[in-house]
């Protein structure tokens, strides 16, 4: 049941590309996501690090908003995409 929950935050965040940089749609869209994994694999888990730590890495500072955004997405896509592959296996 989780797992499909995850799978539908998978989904969700294609929505997230054309909304404003990380805007209130963004930040529940995050908070619910986190809240799944961390039910999932537990609050310390390594997975939800995973997932909190993506898309903020040094050095991103002097990237545009919008670019930075869209990165955070497609690290946090990723790491989903590792957890629900690792559920299927």
């Amino acid at each position: 049941m989780l797992y499909d929950k995850l799978a539908r935050q998978l989904e969700l965040l294609q929505e997230l590309h054309n909304k404003d940089p990380f805007g209130k749609e963004y930040n529940a869209w995050n908070a619910h996501t986190k809240s799944i994994i961390q039910n999932l694999f537990g609050s310390d888990s390594l997975e939800a690090q995973d997932f909190c730590t993506a898309g903020f890495s040094a050095g991103k500072n002097s990237i545009p908003p919008q670019e930075k955004y869209r990165q955070t997405l497609r690290e946090k896509q990723q790491v989903l995409q590792v957890l629900l592959t690792r559920q299927a296996e």
